[in-house]
C-alpha cells in the first residue's frame, strides 16, 4: 500500500502530460471549399524534391503559383538573386560541405540563383504586413509538409481573400521564397528589396505547418497576443517563443518584427523521403487555411496595427500547450518579485533552522551547473555532428529519444550522490537560487518564459516551508506534469538535440522533481 502511494504521484503527472499530448490533434476547422484547391496544389509540388541545384521541379512549382496568381488578377513579381554562400545562415563553409555531400561540385554554388515570387493587395493606409512561405524543400525529401501545404494554404488564403473584393485596411503582402532549406530563405529578397519593405509593419513566416496544429514559434512576443485572438482552439508553448528561429530572422534583422508559425509533431516524416503527400490529411490542410484567413482578416484592421505598435509583450501561461493565464508587464514583474521575496524570506525565517552553509551551497551550484554544461555540451556536439549528414533530423531524433532513456538515470545517481554530502535544505534552496537567476534572465531575455524557471521557487519555498503537505505535495506534480512534460515531448520526439534551450529545461525538470520528490533526512551532514 506504501509503494502504491508512493506511485501516485508520478502516475498522475504521466496522465495529466498524456491528456495534454492531445494538444496535437488538429483541431477541426470548418469545411472550406479553398482545401480542394490547395490540395492539388500539394500533390503537384510534392511529386518529386525541390531543390535550387537541381531546379527542374523548383521552376515548375513557381510557374504553377505565378499562374494561379496571374489567374486570379492579382500583381506579380519574381526576383532572382545570386547565390552568395556569405548570405547563407549556415556560413559559407558548411553550405559548401554540404553540397560536397550531396554529391555536386563546389563550383555549382557560383551558377545557382534563387528566386523569389512577390504579390500584394493594396490597403487604404500606407502600413503592409507580410505572410512568408518557403517553397522549396530539403534535399531528396518531397516536401509535402515541409512545406507544400504552407504554400499551398497561403495561396489559396491570399487568393480567396483577394476575390472577396474587401478593401483592407492595412494592405497584404505575400513572399513565397527560395532556397530556405540551404540558409537563404526569405533573406535575400528582404537584403536586394528594402523598398518593398519599407511601410512593412510585421511579418508572419509558416513552415511546416502540415503536420497538425499551428504553433507560434520564434520571433516577437508582441504577436502571440494577436495569434491567440484570431485563431480558434489556439495551441503554443512558450519556451519556444524565441528558442528556434526560422525565416521570420530575415526581416528581424531589417527592423520588421516577425513570428514563426509551424508544426514539428511529425518528425519522422521530417527532411526525410516520407514527408509524401500520402502522410497528409486534408484536415491538416483546412486548419492551415482557417488559420491563415483568421490572421489576414485580423492583420488587415488598422486598429490591430495601432495596437500592435504600442503593445508590450505579454506572459501566456500555458498548461498542456493551451493559454490558461494571459498577463502584461505589471504582473510578470509582481510574479518575479514575489519569486525574489519568497527566497530571500525563506533564508531569512528558517536560517537557525536549516543551519545553511556556504560550502554546501557552491557544492550545490556548481553540481547542477556542470551537470547542465554536460547536457548543454552533449545538444551542441550530437547537432553539429549530425548536422553534417544530408538526412540529419533522423539523427537527431534517435539521439533525444537515447538521452531522454539514459539523461533521468544518469542524473538521478548523480544527484543522489552529491545529496550524500549536502544537507537538504542546502540544496533545495540552492536549487531554487539557480531557477530565480534564470527566470530573471529570461525576463529580460526571453520574455514570457520566465515562469517557467520563477514557479519552481516558488514550489521549492513552499516545499521547505510546508514539509508535511499532501495537498502542496500533489497540486506541485501536478503542475510539473503540464508545465514540463509537453516541453519534454517536444525536445525529445519533436526537436531531438536540436535545441540546448529545451534540452537545459530537461535537466531542470529532473533536479525540480528530485527535489520535491525526494524526503532527506535533516540530519544529512552539510
Amino acid at each position: 500500500m506504501k509503494k502504491l502511494k508512493h506511485m501516485l504521484r508520478p502516475a498522475l503527472m504521466l496522465l495529466l502530460a498524456a491528456l495534454s499530448l492531445t494538444a496535437f490533434i488538429t483541431p477541426r476547422a470548418p469545411d472550406s471549399p479553398l482545401t480542394s484547391a490547395a490540395w492539388d496544389t500539394v500533390e503537384f509540388m510534392s511529386t518529386e524534391p525541390r531543390m535550387i541545384f537541381s531546379p527542374e521541379h523548383l521552376r515548375r512549382t513557381e510557374n504553377h503559383i505565378v499562374q494561379r496568381l496571374e489567374d486570379a488578377g492579382l500583381p506579380v513579381m519574381v526576383t532572382e538573386h545570386d547565390l552568395v554562400p556569405e548570405d547563407s545562415i549556415l556560413g559559407a563553409d558548411r553550405l559548401k560541405l554540404w553540397v560536397e555531400n550531396l554529391g555536386f561540385s563546389p563550383d555549382v554554388i557560383e551558377s545557382t540563383s534563387t528566386r523569389n515570387i512577390y504579390s500584394y493587395i493594396p490597403g487604404t493606409s500606407d502600413k503592409f504586413v507580410i505572410f512568408n512561405a518557403h517553397y522549396d524543400s530539403f534535399p531528396d525529401s518531397p516536401g509535402a509538409a515541409d512545406n507544400a501545404t504552407s504554400v499551398a494554404a497561403l495561396l489559396e488564403s491570399f487568393i480567396d481573400f483577394h476575390q472577396r473584393g474587401e478593401k483592407p485596411e492595412v494592405g497584404i503582402q505575400v513572399l513565397f521564397s527560395d532556397g530556405h532549406e540551404f540558409g537563404l530563405g526569405a533573406g535575400q529578397f528582404v537584403k536586394e528589396h528594402p523598398d518593398l519593405l519599407e511601410n512593412t509593419i510585421f511579418a508572419l513566416n509558416f513552415d511546416v505547418v502540415g503536420n497538425g496544429p499551428i504553433l507560434p514559434i520564434g520571433g516577437a512576443n508582441e504577436f502571440s497576443n494577436q495569434f491567440f485572438k484570431a485563431v480558434s482552439n489556439p495551441t503554443g508553448f512558450s519556451i519556444l517563443a524565441d528558442a528556434h528561429p526560422l525565416d521570420e530572422r530575415f526581416f528581424a534583422k531589417a527592423d520588421i518584427p516577425a513570428m514563426s508559425l509551424v508544426n514539428f509533431t511529425r518528425p519522422w516524416h521530417y527532411h526525410v523521403p516520407s514527408d509524401v503527400i500520402e502522410n497528409l490529411s486534408p484536415g491538416t490542410v483546412t486548419h492551415s487555411i482557417d488559420v491563415m484567413s483568421r490572421l489576414m482578416e485580423q492583420v488587415s484592421q488598422t486598429e490591430w496595427a495601432e495596437d500592435f505598435e504600442a503593445e508590450a509583450p505579454t506572459t501566456h501561461f500555458m498548461l498542456a500547450y493551451h493559454v490558461f493565464i494571459q498577463y502584461g508587464g505589471v504582473v510578470r514583474s509582481l510574479i518575479s518579485l514575489l519569486a525574489i521575496v519568497s527566497l530571500i524570506g525563506l533564508i531569512l525565517l528558517k536560517r537557525q533552522e536549516l543551519q545553511i552553509s556556504l560550502k554546501g551551497i557552491f557544492t550545490s551550484i556548481a553540481g547542477v551547473v556542470l551537470l547542465l554544461i554536460l547536457y548543454a555540451g552533449i545538444s551542441v556536439g550530437a547537432f553539429m555532428l549530425f548536422f553534417r549528414t544530408v538526412d540529419h533530423h533522423p539523427y537527431l531524433i534517435i539521439s533525444g529519444l537515447l538521452l531522454a532513456v539514459l539523461l533521468p538515470l544518469a542524473s538521478y545517481f548523480y544527484l543522489k550522490r552529491l545529496a550524500r554530502f549536502i544537507q537538504y535544505e542546502t540544496f533545495a534552496i540552492s536549487i531554487a537560487g539557480v531557477f530565480l537567476t534564470l527566470g530573471l534572465a529570461q525576463a529580460v531575455l526571453m520574455p514570457g518564459t520566465e515562469y517557467l524557471s520563477l514557479l519552481p521557487v516558488l514550489l521549492i519555498a513552499a516545499r521547505l516551508l510546508l514539509p508535511q503537505n499532501k495537498i502542496l505535495y500533489y497540486v506541485s506534480g501536478v503542475l510539473l506534469g503540464l508545465l514540463y512534460l509537453p516541453l519534454l515531448f517536444i525536445m525529445t520526439f519533436v526537436l531531438g538535440m536540436a535545441l540546448p534551450i529545451p534540452a537545459l529545461y530537461y535537466v531542470l525538470f529532473i533536479i525540480l522533481f528530485y527535489v520535491l520528490a525526494k524526503n532527506y533526512p535533516k540530519s544529512t551532514p552539510s
